[in-house]
């Protein structure tokens, strides 16, 4: 019987396997043989895929390719399949007795763990009972739109279950900013009356023109219960009551998140973003300093833009505030860092507000790495609670995390303020720092990622809903000869992960993309010494290869800009050589500096690991290449200019791509619109499931939490060195 090339999927991996195996066991021994070589340990996606193109049997080839992990412990391989977004199956093949069992997630944990520990005495945690009762995303077409997800399922509650209609009266009745009613008042006191009282607005509203502005009948609604925050005019009233009742009669997604997004729910936000120095001008470059920064400084203009404009259509005088809480920094080295307060450029009201590190001993003056933050975390986040409620002279309604400790800090101050939670997921070390999961005592001392592992794994079962991309003055060393070639270009922090010498070795070892392009790379500062290890060593690494392909002439190494402005002028000017941009990076989070390349018209090629994989469509808005196969990525450049010279158009049809893919996807309007549609829908949602058995699941998982918290994530932040002085 023939192999047959039956389509992977999330019920029936097993079973064609055991096919592959009785038909192909041949197969099976080869593959045995090269994974043996490799000895007990992890095989990573890429040596996987290798692995799927070298077998004959398709249906083999199709599991290793789908397969995100593979754990080799011989004679046993436990693989990790996920053949679309949110489908997993765990399988542990015995490659000597050609046998398929199927494993549940903790099982295939526990056979990882012996990789480094064959006695299983590890801490183990178990959410399971606490999230049995939580609703599940279980179509592929569901992940990464969990809003979409929710907006179903309350209108599905609603259509079949009165009881949550009853807690929308009660949210809207309840519904105030700083003791102002909002919506309704008490005098409506069931969902009849709130019916009447809504139809005969409605045909009150009808009568009137849609511009009549909403003090006009201000005094009619008040007497009948409906307070402020519906509309400005009478034609944005109309439509919100109209929204309002076809939730009580007839509940659909679309108008669960037509009403629910759009009333007026988030006054003032927090946004936490502790390491680094944090601040508007002259800080890109300096260490942990980079894209994050970049990212929430360009987010907040356009959340308050958003805050302004969604408060004036709902008839409202309130004046939102946006404060990014971050680190005071008293040695600044000529940064803001050391101002306390400092408004946002492009705003009215937003702020970024600085709460020092400090100890016993008083504050800590000097910048410390990310890695080494987490002694500070405790009462860093006591003194921001106190200056944010001062700031504010309110508590926030919608707090945002960045990074690790950002997420951490976030955790424990919606859980002091009772806010609504959000987890921006960019930069889990895991997934940057290779096998780091479960080697990661080998790396602690350096990199303390028992403490961040321990930050995201609290952050990220704690959070109400999370935010994630999947499914960053001009002086260098040589000189370019030939100005009339394009330029090949990139820009990032010269750090590992970040790959930017690996970039340079695929363009030093590649003869036919240096006679193509010039190569300019920006990243790191050579004007100083680093004090960022990993930093000097890639900087080391860039002098070699300088050297040793004899560089001079087709590449230029510009040391990191402060500027952002000047920045944008790096991505303009490389676009009118028709050149590209490249973001060589091992994995990267989201992808700024992706977005920022394609929305200059910059064709722009990017690691296929992490954002970048889901921001670019290969081959239409920009290209993928692989940064484990640096031959294969210099082939794909070389492609792309060798077409381009053929065909001249050829460059702008990807440049164009790249435009209308930011345009259509990737704009800080809709990130604020989807954002602050998150915090109406999702505060809704926590308020409609008080004392059910939801909220039950919840507080015994906040209280499994705490106890992490306490036994694992303190005493492991404490072992971490306070900085010296």
């Amino acid at each position: 019987m023939a192999d047959q090339c039956l389509l992977v999927n999330g019920h029936g991996i097993k079973e064609n396997l055991e096919n592959a195996i009785l038909f192909h066991p041949d197969e099976i021994l080869r593959l045995r043989s090269r994974l043996e070589s490799q000895g007990k340990g992890i095989v990573k996606p890429v040596d996987l895929l290798n692995h799927g193109e070298k077998t004959t049997s398709c249906v083999l080839g199709n599991v290793l390719k789908s397969s995100q992990e593979a754990v080799v412990i011989s004679p046993q391989v436990a693989l990790a399949v996920r053949p679309r977004p949110g489908v997993w199956e765990y399988l542990l093949l015995n490659l000597e007795e050609l046998a398929v069992t199927r494993l549940s997630v903790s099982q295939y944990l526990q056979f990882k763990e012996r990789v480094v520990d064959d006695e299983g005495n590890g801490f183990e945690l178990d959410f399971k009972p606490f999230n049995a009762l939580t609703p599940r995303q279980t179509l592929s077409s569901s992940i990464g739109n969990g809003l979409e997800f929710l907006n179903r399922l309350i209108a599905s509650k609603m259509f079949n279950d009165k009881e949550i209609l009853q807690h929308l009266l009660d949210f809207l009745r309840s519904h105030n900013y700083k003791g102002q009613s909002l919506l309704l008042n008490y005098s409506i006191d069931s969902l009849e009356a709130l019916q009447n009282v809504l139809r005969k607005a409605g045909e009150y509203l009808q009568a009137l023109s849609p511009e009549t502005p909403y003090s006009q009948f201000e005094q009619i609604f008040h007497e009948n219960g409906l307070e402020r925050g519906w509309g400005d005019t009478a034609g944005r009233v109309l439509e919100m009551i109209n929204h309002l009742l076809l939730l009580l009669e007839a509940p659909d997604a679309c108008t669960v998140h037509k009403f629910l997004g759009k009333i007026p729910t988030v006054f003032n936000v927090v946004i936490l973003s502790p390491h680094g120095y944090f601040a508007q001008e002259n800080v890109l470059g300096y260490p942990d300093t980079g894209g994050q920064v970049v990212y929430i400084l360009d987010q907040v203009p356009a959340m308050e833009s958003e805050m302004l404009e969604r408060l004036k259509q709902q008839g409202l005088d309130i004046i939102p505030r946006i404060l990014i809480v971050t680190r005071l920094l008293p040695d600044a080295v000529g940064t803001t860092c050391n101002q306390r307060l400092e408004k946002v450029y492009k705003t009215e009201y937003s702020h970024i507000l600085r709460v020092p590190f400090r100890t016993d001993k008083g504050i800590v003056r000097k910048w410390i790495s990310r890695f080494e933050v987490w002694p500070y975390m405790e009462t860093f986040t006591e003194d921001a609670a106190k200056e944010i409620v001062g700031e504010l002279d309110a508590k926030p309604d919608l707090i945002i995390g960045n990074y690790s400790e950002g997420n951490l800090v976030s955790s424990l101050l919606a859980n002091k303020f009772g806010a609504t939670q959000c987890t921006i997921a960019h930069a889990l070390e895991k997934t940057k720092y290779s096998d780091s999961d479960i080697y990661w005592k080998k790396y602690d001392d350096k990199y303390h990622f028992s403490s961040q592992f321990t930050a995201d794994l609290f952050a990220m079962n704690k959070t109400d809903f999370i935010i994630t991309s999947t499914f960053q003055e001009i002086a260098g060393r040589c000189v370019l000869k030939d100005r009339n070639k394009p330029i090949l270009f990139t820009m990032a922090r010269l750090d590992r992960v970040k790959n930017l010498t690996g970039l340079v070795e695929w363009y030093a070892k590649n003869s036919k993309l240096r006679k193509l392009v010039n190569l300019v790379v920006v990243g790191g500062d050579r004007r100083k010494e680093s004090k960022d290890l990993e930093e000097q060593a890639e900087m080391k690494k860039m002098y070699q290869l300088i050297e040793t392909y004899n560089l001079n002439g087709e590449f230029r190494w510009i040391s990191s800009q402060m500027n952002r402005v000047r920045n944008g002028e790096l991505y303009r000017y490389v676009a009118d050589t028709r050149g590209a941009f490249v973001q060589p990076a091992f994995y990267e989070a989201f992808g700024l500096t992706v977005i920022e390349s394609m929305t200059c018209g910059l064709p722009t090629f990017a690691t296929c690991n992490g954002g970048p994989a889901e921001i670019i469509v290969n081959g239409k808005s920009g290209f993928h290449i692989d940064p484990n196969n640096g031959d294969e990525a210099a082939r794909i450049i070389v492609h792309f200019f060798e077409k381009c010279k053929d065909e001249p158009s050829y460059w702008d049809t990807i440049s164009v791509g790249g435009i209308q893919r930011i345009l259509d996807k990737y704009t800080w309007k809709i990130f604020a619109e989807k954002m602050l549609d998150l915090g109406g829908v999702y505060g809704f949602w926590k308020y409609a499931t008080k004392n059910s058995s939801l909220e039950i699941a919840r507080l015994e998982i906040a209280r499994y939490l705490e106890m992490l918290y306490e036994l694992v994530y303190r005493k492991s932040a404490e072992k971490v060195p306070l900085a010296v002085e």
